[in-house]
């Protein structure tokens, strides 16, 4: 083969030259917000480096893990060899790509996952709350995403604009192939590795690239680009409907989950429930003084009263929903599904609920909350769970989220007056990261940590824990307490034990929630591992509903001895060995067929609809 001298001869610095440099440096620009938030999902790579090669340790997994870093710079800057004299335009998608990095770390600093793209979407969801909790995420660090960026734009107007002659389209389509064809080497350079790394438990080594455990793990191992693609696929290939096999597994499940009609663990018919959900509550708050401070006091004599039952080592299963994972666990039964919030992608599903189970047995049914109706798909979701009436900030004719004083203050005026027996939950927010400096700081203040999260977090609770006493107060006043059980749940964890004990790695253990049962039969003190997911049947169990069934895919604390729970991520906490822990894995599976294969629309059930 004879090379074309006179190409040769024209592959000049000016031309040529110049173009491809501004392309490598177009990549380098890629590579730095795909490693930035490799390092926020606990999985640096090449910036790994700078402490392995001190210590004399391999690298060898650290530069394959590099590898579709490679890959996905490489193909996100393809583009731009379509280009020549408008090369300006590639600003748009590196400025983009940065601010994409920017969501996804402040994502994996709280979920310690990948934002589903569906979650991009959620306008609805954008208010006063969400702004302070991105304001508190944010780290001076991140400042330096932008930087590459800005960089090689100072360097495109002082520089690379001048160009006046370009390279051919020959020379461009070489480079991207070039381009391409080590795009692809690096991607499968480590997937080959991939495949050879699967673990034991998988049912195949194909596992790993078409059945996630978590897209965490899939970004990770195998790029951006392919996670993208991998979702896009998934989402055009997955049906509305339940294919013969996947209804037959459900079905399967569901005939060995515990079945019993009984009510002999009841409180007596006609009690009202009233449930209230806390936002971000860890359970490490009950019980513990600080600095000679009790963080949450009132919950603490609550705690130790006759007819209290008590679970704080309850493992959160939300996902990618978060506060709204835990509201479709409380009164579903089911765990939230695999990826994206299912209260926005499943929220017009038909439910089997702990609302419609109560309303079956006449009660009159209210939801309570202190955003607004479409956060979080609040409209459709409220009905769908059983809920008659959503009072939200409109509601109360107020422009801004409530505070949870004013919401409790307002949600007991609506008791009074509701008719009995009746089942209301009661959503609280105050306490969703809170940056604000404490209203009305005590020594908890004083505790020696460089953490301003934990202060304010302890400050918060602390605030929140005279209010909650207030209100089981006014209960008892007006003569509801009485004739009520009152239910006490944390929808999602928050900050671990691991802050406050000035530890670096949060275990399942430091970030277990609460379960409190007011004014029950029961003074127990449920001290094993369980999972949020058993809340339902519990619930069920405590208000006589046994004769409905569904009865989720938990356990019901009075009746079985849970003592683990598998968090979504398929890792066990607690009793590893335990008999349920096969179950507890497969219940993932299986409710994600149920939300995305709209089982209960075909489900046999009685219900008040």
């Amino acid at each position: 083969m004879r090379l074309n001298r006179n190409w040769l001869s024209a592959y000049t610095w000016a031309c040529e030259g110049r173009y491809l440099l501004f392309y490598l440096l177009v990549v380098l620009c890629f590579v730095y917000p795909i490693e930035y938030l490799h390092i926020e999902l606990k999985y640096s790579t090449i910036f790994n480096l700078r402490i392995l090669l001190p210590q004399g340790r391999p690298i060898g997994d650290t530069l394959l893990a590099f590898l579709p870093t490679v890959g996905d710079a490489l193909v996100l800057s393809l583009p731009l060899l379509l280009f020549t004299r408008r090369r300006w335009v590639v600003f748009i998608p590196l400025f983009l790509f940065d601010l994409f990095g920017l969501a996804q770390s402040c994502y994996a600093r709280v979920y310690e996952d990948v934002m589903p793209y569906s979650s991009f979407l959620l306008f609805d969801n954008v208010n006063g709350v969400l702004l302070n909790s991105v304001r508190g995420l944010l780290s001076w660090r991140d400042v330096t995403l932008f930087v590459p960026t800005l960089l090689l734009l100072a360097a495109y107007l002082l520089y690379f604009r001048r160009q006046q002659s370009y390279p051919s389209p020959r020379t461009r389509w070489i480079t991207a192939a070039v381009s391409l064809v080590v795009a692809l080497a690096a991607y499968g350079g480590r997937s080959y590795q991939n495949y050879h790394r699967a673990s034991a438990d998988r049912e195949s080594p194909w596992t790993v690239f078409i059945t996630p455990y978590n897209y965490r793990e899939y970004l990770i191992y195998h790029g951006v680009v392919p996670y993208t693609g991998y979702v896009l696929v998934s989402s055009l290939v997955q049906s509305d409907e339940l294919t013969t096999d996947e209804r037959a597994t459900v079905d399967s499940y569901l005939a060995d989950m515990p079945r019993y009609t009984d009510n002999r663990l009841a409180v007596e018919p006609g009690r009202n429930l009233i449930l209230i959900v806390v936002e971000s509550m860890n359970s490490w708050m009950l019980d513990r003084t600080v600095g000679g401070v009790e963080i949450m006091p009132r919950l603490n004599r609550l705690l130790k009263q006759e007819g209290t039952f008590a679970a704080l080592h309850l493992i959160p299963q939300v996902k990618d929903g978060r506060s709204s994972d835990g509201h479709l666990m409380f009164n579903t039964g089911l765990l939230p599904a695999r990826t994206g919030a299912t209260a926005v992608l499943y929220g017009d599903n038909r439910y089997p609920a702990l609302g419609h189970a109560l309303k079956q047995k006449g009660y009159r049914t209210l939801n309570i909350v202190c955003d607004r109706a479409q956060d979080w798909n609040q409209t459709e979701t409220s009905p769908a769970y059983g809920f008659d009436t959503l009072y939200d900030k409109s509601a109360f004719e107020s422009s801004k989220i409530l505070d949870d004083s004013t919401m409790l203050a307002r949600g007991l005026a609506i008791l009074r007056q509701t008719p009995q027996p009746f089942f209301a939950q009661l959503v609280t927010i105050s306490t969703h990261a809170p940056t604000g400096e404490p209203v009305e700081p005590t020594a908890l203040s004083q505790y020696p940590t460089s953490s301003h999260e934990l202060i304010n977090t302890m400050e918060a609770f602390h605030r929140l824990d005279r209010q909650l006493g207030q209100f089981i107060d006014s209960l008892q006043a007006c003569g509801l307490y009485d004739r009520s059980v009152v239910a006490i749940v944390s929808d999602h964890d928050e900050l671990g034990l691991n802050v406050l004990e000035g530890r670096a790695t949060r275990t399942l253990a430091d970030r277990e929630v609460a379960l409190l049962l007011l004014n029950t039969p029961y003074t127990v003190s449920y001290e094993a591992v369980a999972g949020q997911i058993d809340i339902y049947p519990t619930l069920l169990d405590v208000m006589g509903c046994n004769e409905y069934p569904w009865k989720g895919l938990g356990y019901s604390l009075l009746r079985t001895p849970v003592k683990s729970a598998v968090y979504w991520d398929r890792s066990v906490a607690g009793d590893t060995l335990s008999p349920l822990v096969p179950r507890q894995r497969e219940a993932w599976n299986i409710s994600n067929l149920i939300l995305t294969g709209h089982y209960f629309e075909s489900y046999s059930m009685r219900t008040d609809e």
